[in-house]
């Protein structure tokens, strides 16, 4: 999903959101359940589902619910200052950053796990005098034009509030 941007007079919002690597795991696990059933009909119809289709669908569930992340990016420009969070199933981290500790917004070259080197991922992120805050984990060189409109939005409410 398209990292989203809400804008009115007061804070610029953007929303990202993205499912595609929950609907993968999820779509993994019904496949590998169909499959060991498929393949064990015959003693299904006698026996019964065993442990080995409820771990398949389990563990696509699990996967998909594990993948599924938000990320809510408020800057208010009346108050200066960016109130952020990230969402995962277990887990929530955010906070707030005054404007002026805000250096930059940038897209930065990002390596995937066991990756090969092929392709453009970056990731956007919000650098501050206490670290790099990232806004979306990453993207393909098709997203890197919205991307890069999102960092200069950001750019440009903070170095100008009434924008």
């Amino acid at each position: 999903m398209k990292m989203k941007i809400v804008r009115d007079d007061s804070v610029l919002h953007v929303v990202d959101s993205p499912r595609i690597l929950a609907f993968i795991g999820f779509a993994a696990g019904v496949a590998l359940f169909g499959a060991r059933l498929f393949h064990d009909w015959a003693a299904i119809q006698q026996h019964g589902p065993t442990m080995g289709h409820m771990f398949a669908l389990m563990f696509g569930l699990i996967v998909g619910v594990s993948c599924w992340s938000w990320r809510d990016f408020q800057f208010d420009k009346s108050a200066r200052k960016l109130t952020w969070q990230r969402r995962r199933l277990m887990w929530a981290r955010g906070g707030e950053v005054p404007f002026e500790d805000i250096t930059d917004a940038a897209l930065e070259p990002k390596k995937l796990f066991l990756a090969t080197g092929r392709g453009n991922t970056s990731q956007l992120v919000l650098r501050t005098t206490q670290g790099a805050i990232p806004i979306c984990d990453s993207f393909s060189s098709k997203t890197q034009k919205h991307c890069e409109e999102v960092a200069a939005r950001i750019r440009e409410v903070l170095r100008n509030p009434r924008a």
